[in-house]
């Protein structure tokens, strides 16, 4: 369970120095304005899936672009952490906690039984209103259900689902760059 956590005994918001100090005990650390979200450590089938896709995104990079695992957005008083974003390679060579949206090409969230809500509804409306131009959200298929990948496209100020590929597709996109999906490959 997800949890928003108060600083000392008054409370203040949360920065991005503030997130340097705390371990680096597995949970996830995001700051939603100004407070501080708490997820437990991702399971294992999280990691199997973060892991593939990272692979397969890598593998069809051009050479001027860089996948990267669990470096944070910043946006405003709130710092997202995706499991997955692009961004160009020279930004980042800069070796930065984290980026600006102008600077992320796409930002990938696998959905967990902790972060539905955070992964469904605020993150994408925060990555479109920062101007992030391309979001996946994967999901597992628990609970018997079949995984998927919702890949929208920004329009506007907001995300339009350009497609969803299921389970035993394989289905070409090209933003950020030119790739196939194929959710099935990326679970245990």
């Amino acid at each position: 369970m997800s949890e928003l956590v108060v600083l000392g005994d008054l409370p203040r918001e949360w920065t991005l120095d503030d997130l340097a100090l705390l371990p680096d005990d597995g949970h996830r650390y995001e700051i939603v304005d100004g407070g501080l979200y708490v997820s437990p450590p991702p399971t294992s089938s999280h990691q199997v899936c973060a892991a593939r896709l990272d692979r397969v995104l890598e593998r069809a990079a051009p050479p001027e672009l860089e996948v990267l695992q669990g470096v944070g957005i910043g946006l405003g008083k709130s710092a997202f952490i995706p499991d997955i974003s692009v961004v160009l390679a020279e930004v980042a060579a800069r070796d930065v906690p984290q980026f600006t949206p102008s600077e992320v090409l796409l930002a990938v969230e696998i959905v967990s039984p902790s972060s539905v809500s955070m992964d469904r509804l605020l993150k994408p409306a925060r990555y479109a209103g920062g101007g992030i131009p391309s979001y996946w959200r994967v999901e597992l298929g628990r609970n018997g259900g079949k995984p998927f990948i919702a890949v929208y496209d920004l329009d506007g100020d907001r995300y339009r689902e350009t497609v969803v590929v299921e389970a035993g597709e394989q289905v070409q996109v090209d933003r950020p760059f030119r790739v196939t999906l194929a959710p099935a490959q990326l679970v245990p």
